[in-house]
């Protein structure tokens, strides 16, 4: 089954090169030569292009609850977090400055159907080809993949309106480089916005452009040719108008792509401030090994990772299936050792229910816990005073443990979950663990990307004691800058 996050294209594309085109305050460019033109050069940048395309994933972010509306096509790539981070601050910055928050303090993702995404090809820019047996302009290098160094066909021919368009773009990769554009088009605008990040690949570090020149440049016109040379208007850029990055970068394109290979594809590139999330959640085990075996595989599958809200007894009962868990990594959390309600318990028994759990589960190598489900989700202001974890609930209850229905689960994640949605199920019943697998279709084919409980809740600052139920806006209980956590009293 495709990953509940963007699916990854595998192409073979036959692209024609790489793009990068540069304005040089006071520089002086030199045309492509001959001896320049080196074939083996194209073929590099033709095959990084290919090596790009077939590791992006795609990701589309339709909203028209906003005025204006936005229409958004994003890729990343699986390990390159400093470029996916930089690019979401500034799509979020552009959503915001152009009034699609709605007066909240922060964007609310929407659904968007996954069909929307673009292929991979979409997102490659072909680069400009130049004649070698002269120095004018470049000759036409586009393809089906992009329009050569020029922004995409939907910014450059649709007419200025009310609707926010942004997307991303790959110009150049080689070496240890990647070369990305972002743009912004906002109501009314002939043209959109430009702006251009290089990403160091061993390193996870994104710059702008700007770092690799000696002069202002015109993020709006960088390209690179079919031979990997950096070109102002069609035209090489002299080294010595390069800093030291940018005669390193330079050079890399016309060397193989070494993407990231250990990067977990589970993960979405983008948070979940930018994109609908769900956080799935199980309780009360480890259960039957065999059951919590088929779950693991289900998940490993479907390219998922779960929350585990674990029982310390039963930790200490099957630690080698907690071990599976977290060699698996999912997110391992506390549930209490015996599984008492809180609310009716001492604030000693609390203590000792929570530091047991915590101490089973340590022992079992997954670590000191940082989450807390109360269990029956019951919590008064006393309870959560000694709890010395955030208490984390939910807004979809499957009620897996009542009825033993697969699927009524399924419906019940199919009907109910949305944006910021933290679903109930509990591992030690085998119908939930048969609805599993549908379970994680449902949630990517309703274009939700799953995510584990503290990657849900990544950039929000969770307190001790306090109770959080769901993130962004779907229900007055979701933890949002406006409404950050549910207190006792």
């Amino acid at each position: 089954m495709p990953l509940p996050s963007p699916g990854r294209p595998r192409l073979r594309l036959a692209l024609a090169a790489a793009g990068l085109v540069l304005i040089l305050a006071g520089c002086v460019p030199t045309g492509t030569t001959r001896e320049s033109a080196n074939p083996q050069d194209a073929q590099t940048v033709q095959e990084n292009l290919a090596v790009a395309a077939n590791n992006l994933r795609s990701y589309a972010i339709l909203d028209d609850e906003f005025a204006p509306e936005i229409r958004a096509h994003l890729f990343g790539i699986p390990g390159l977090r400093s470029l996916s981070s930089v690019t979401e601050a500034r799509v979020l910055a552009a959503i915001e400055s152009n009034g699609s928050f709605g007066g909240r303090a922060a964007y609310s993702p929407v659904l968007t159907d996954p069909a929307a995404r673009r292929p991979a090809e979409r997102f490659i820019v072909a680069p400009q080809v130049q004649d070698p047996r002269t120095t004018g302009a470049p000759t036409s290098g586009a393809s089906d993949a992009g329009t050569a160094g020029k922004f995409p066909t939907e910014a450059e021919e649709s007419e200025p309106g009310e609707r926010l368009e942004i997307g991303n773009e790959v110009l150049a990769a080689g070496g240890d480089f990647l070369v990305s554009r972002l743009w912004v088009r906002g109501p009314g605008d002939d043209r959109p916005q430009a702006s251009v990040l290089v990403t160091q690949i061993s390193t996870d570090t994104t710059v702008d452009i700007g770092d690799l020149f000696d002069a202002e440049v015109d993020a709006a016109a960088i390209a690179v040719d079919a031979f990997g040379h950096v070109t102002l208007e069609g035209s090489q850029v002299p080294e010595k108008s390069l800093t030291a990055l940018g005669r390193t970068v330079s050079k890399s394109l016309r060397t193989p792509l070494a993407l990231p290979a250990a990067a977990d594809e589970r993960r979405p590139d983008y948070s979940c401030s930018l994109l609908p999330c769900v956080a799935l959640t199980y309780d009360d085990g480890p259960g039957d090994p065999e059951g919590e075996d088929s779950l693991l595989d289900a998940a490993a599958e479907a390219g998922v990772r779960l929350t585990y809200f674990l029982l310390g007894r039963n930790v200490a009962a099957f630690p080698g299936t907690v071990e599976r868990m977290v060699d698996q990594g999912h997110e391992i959390a506390n549930h209490t050792h015996s599984h008492p309600q809180l609310d009716r318990s001492s604030p000693a028994t609390v203590r000792a229910q929570v530091r047991q759990a915590d101490d089973a589960i340590e022992a079992a190598g997954a670590g000191r816990p940082e989450l807390l489900r109360p269990p029956f989700g019951a919590l008064d202001s006393a309870a959560a005073g000694v709890l010395g974890h955030p208490a984390i609930l939910w807004d979809v209850d499957t009620e897996d443990w009542r009825h033993k229905n697969p699927g009524k689960v399924v419906a019940s994640v199919a009907r109910d979950a949305r944006p910021g949605s933290i679903v109930l199920m509990h591992s030690i019943h085998p119908s939930t663990i048969e609805a599993s697998p549908q379970v994680f279709r449902t949630v990517a084919e309703k274009g939700l990307y799953a995510v584990t409980t503290s990657e849900l809740f990544a950039g929000v600052e969770l307190s001790a004691g306090a109770q959080y139920y769901c993130r962004g806006y779907g229900s007055e209980l979701c933890s949002n800058p406006e409404h950050p956590a549910v207190l006792r009293k």
